[in-house]
């Protein structure tokens, strides 16, 4: 398989706090707005001080919105012994 030479990479942005460790997990959502185009869900285990989030992004005709939509933050912390 060759190479597709018109590939340019993005940056996405989001949480980039020194720690958060975001991009450690990136997975396809689907298309979670229903406008036709598959998004993506980045994780960033380490934000919201260790209790994780993850960031939605929407795709379009012109490919992934570099930019966040959504964030789902953990805001309860709770010990499942």
């Amino acid at each position: 398989m060759q190479a597709n030479p018109n590939f340019k990479p993005i940056e996405l942005y989001g949480d980039h706090l020194q720690g958060g460790r975001f991009g450690t997990a990136i997975a396809g959502a689907g298309d979670l707005n229903k406008d036709g185009f598959n998004d993506i869900i980045v994780g960033a285990p380490m934000s919201e001080n260790d209790r994780g989030a993850v960031f939605v992004y929407h795709g379009s005709a012109n490919g992934i919105d570099v930019m966040f939509k959504q964030v789902c933050s953990c805001h309860i912390w709770r010990n499942f012994v």
